[in-house]
């Protein structure tokens, strides 16, 4: 307990530096992903007592660069060592586990650079620093390594990998988790700082071992992997860095590997298929005003078999309920029909009386049998794609100006749902779109409740009805899971050139009904605890916070959620 006190104490001196977004992360990332992180707390804890935070984060971020961006290629191997490289990765990227090809070449190449800087640098802190981070013996035989790199054989540092994995692995965008206690045995996983690079690897695990049938050949050194999984997370801040002050002197990033990035950032999520249905010209529109009117059960399974064949081609789903089409479509299936019903009429809705980005609904198909099997019955909703990124994987790309004109778009979007008028004429009922049981997965465990007369019927069924955050509230037209992966966002040009982010889209409306006006701030922070503070205090809470003062409810709704919220 008292290590773990240590760590999260250094890491809240870190925050309480102030540092500029992401100085902060990038200095945090030495204390998390140290190999002891309690010797890189004592680290931090003592040096930020004697120096500017500011030259702490200069000094890290040297040693991350000098590795990942400025250290030289080792010693290449000859032919003869290249053609045993490839016999023990048995001729498969070691990342991805896939062949080359013609666009996507296998080449043998260096695990990790060599950080030569390491070594000649003139800065007493880099070898303090180095041993905090990786214990004085590893940074001993890493400075040993930097300084004699022709005394490793090549097979210990160079791998075969694919030119697209080895880009993504260069860059931080992936990186390989060993699982204890093999020493060949890794899982492939991304790293979550920005959107991540899609490599569709065969399998969540690598096998670094010898695949050959010779058992002689030495294997890569786990150091190398290890190391690169430590610093990966603090590299991708420094570009974060990097893209941040580029867009604040308007012009493009100028730092040398950055066109992974770049591309990431600046290209729609769906460029390669994002044809609306709105410039589908009138063969497009004849054939979906034929196709709504063919008998519903046939469209159902038409449907059905439309979406196994897209998994053929859509290797990778975007959630386990949504399937990508082409010609720019989404199929979302279902398996309660009212829950489709009340998503279809929602995307309807909202067309019909804002300019709140969203899905165009085009097709509906619902099992109406009153016996359907939910485990085998199916529903689904034809819809347009919406570009951009889900903004939990966007957010860490993003300055704190960025965040605050998120916010104040959100707010926008926010007010438009509120101005829809009602379903019915109460304006204080609560129901979903269509004037039906509403429901939301925090109560009674999303099954339907409702509809309600009013507030207090329905403040009733909650914990604490009685307290003054349960009521006086208008009644709105609410999203009601407004979370960032429900956020889609994705970079803009402005007039004068800049860059900056917009709110491309805003999905998943199946929720959605006439809620108290706080319900969504309330759900939107009920998995705060995912997100990071910087996220909830200056995306949700700035969003919120002109809409009204929802003190009293947020604490409320608080207070319930570790009781089980009205489950």
């Amino acid at each position: 307990m008292a290590s773990n006190a240590e760590v999260e104490a250094a890491l809240s001196l870190i925050d309480s530096q102030e540092l500029p977004y992401p100085s902060d992360e990038i200095l945090r990332s030495f204390v998390q992903q140290a190999l002891h992180p309690i010797l890189a707390a004592r680290y931090i804890s003592d040096r930020l007592q004697r120096d500017l935070a500011s030259a702490v984060v200069s000094d890290w971020s040297f040693i991350i660069t000098a590795l990942m961006r400025n250290g030289r290629p080792p010693p290449a191997p000859d032919a003869a060592v290249k053609k045993e490289i490839w016999a023990r990765d048995a001729g498969q990227c070691c990342i991805t586990g896939k062949k080359g090809s013609l666009w996507d070449p296998l080449p043998v190449l260096p695990v990790l650079p060599v950080p030569s800087a390491w070594v000649t640098t003139q800065n007493p802190h880099v070898h303090d620093m180095l041993g905090a981070f990786f214990t004085p013996q590893y940074r001993d035989w890493w400075l040993w390594y930097a300084e004699h790199p022709d005394q490793t054989l090549p097979h210990q540092s160079h791998w075969l990998v694919c030119t697209s994995a080895a880009r993504a692995f260069a860059d931080g965008h992936v990186k390989l988790d060993r699982q204890l206690p093999s020493m060949t045995e890794y899982e492939v996983n991304p790293v979550y700082v920005g959107p991540p690079v899609k490599l569709g690897t065969r399998g969540r695990f690598a096998l670094l071992g010898d695949h050959s049938r010779l058992c002689l050949l030495m294997k890569i050194d786990p150091r190398f992997i290890g190391t690169h999984a430590r610093f990966a997370a603090g590299l991708r801040y420094l570009d974060v860095a990097a893209d941040i002050s580029a867009d604040n002197l308007s012009r493009p990033p100028a730092t040398q590997n950055r066109d992974l990035l770049q591309r990431s950032c600046e290209r729609p999520l769906f460029a390669q298929d994002t044809t609306p249905p709105s410039r589908l010209g009138l063969v497009g529109r004849l054939f979906f005003f034929i196709w709504r009117r063919l008998p519903n059960a046939f469209r159902l399974s038409a449907y059905g078999l439309l979406k196994d064949l897209a998994k053929r081609y859509y290797a990778e789903r975007d959630t386990p309920a949504v399937q990508s089409l082409p010609f720019g479509l989404y199929l979302k299936e279902h398996e309660e029909p009212e829950v489709c019903r009340n998503e279809f009429n929602a995307m309807q809705t909202i067309r019909q009386h804002t300019t709140v980005p969203a899905p165009i609904p085009l097709d509906m198909a619902v099992d109406f049998t009153e016996d359907h099997d939910i485990f085998t019955s199916k529903s689904y909703i034809l819809m347009s794609k919406v570009p951009g990124y889900p903004l939990h994987r966007c957010y860490r790309l993003m300055q704190d100006s960025d965040h605050a004109q998120l916010a104040d778009a959100m707010k926008g979007y926010i007010n438009q749902l509120r101005s829809i008028p009602k379903v019915t004429s109460s304006e204080t009922a609560i129901y979903n779109t269509l004037g039906g049981p509403c429901r939301d997965n925090r109560v009674r465990s999303g099954t339907p409740v409702g509809p309600f007369a009013d507030e207090a019927a329905f403040s009733h069924m909650l914990p604490f009805p009685d307290d003054p955050g349960r009521s006086g509230h208008m009644i709105t037209f609410t999203h009601a899971d407004l979370n960032p992966r429900n956020i889609l966002v994705d970079r803009s040009i402005r007039p004068d050139g800049s860059r900056c982010w917009k709110i491309t889209g805003i999905v998943d409306w199946e929720t959605a009904g006439y809620w108290p006006e706080y319900w969504d701030l309330t759900k939107a922070m009920f998995e705060g605890f995912r997100w990071s503070k910087r996220y909830n205090d200056r995306f949700v809470k700035a969003t919120f916070a002109p809409l009204g003062d929802y003190t009293q409810e947020l604490d409320v709704e608080t207070r319930s959620w570790e009781i089980g919220d009205g489950i």
